[in-house]
């Protein structure tokens, strides 16, 4: 089993926050399917980031070198902007979801 791209609860949270500021409180619960949902998108958000890029490469001159080439402050930058992406993508969902019943779901 591989590990999660997305911390589940701050998901949770942010969106009941999002129904309780933009949908007036509608939604009280999150599926565990709208969860699976958030995480598939952020993983789509990922790969299209620089997509197939990395699938054309020819053999590398030293293929097992593990030295760091991107540096904390690089990291970051990402960190940031993929949270941002995370926001949009959850508010979009939480926004889409028609109002039926009281579970966020897919």
């Amino acid at each position: 089993m591989s590990q999660s791209v997305i911390n589940r609860s701050s998901v949770k949270d942010y969106a009941l926050k999002v129904s309780r500021e933009r949908r007036a409180g509608k939604f009280t619960r999150v599926s565990e399917e709208f969860l699976t949902s958030v995480e598939a998108n952020v993983e789509a958000a990922i790969r299209q980031t620089h997509p197939g890029e990395f699938n054309n490469l020819v053999s590398p001159v030293i293929p097992e070198d593990n030295r760091e080439f991107i540096t904390g402050v690089a990291l970051e930058k990402i960190r940031e902007k993929l949270n941002q992406r995370a926001r949009f993508i959850i508010s979009g969902m939480v926004m889409r979801h028609p109002t039926l019943g009281c579970t966020l779901k897919d």
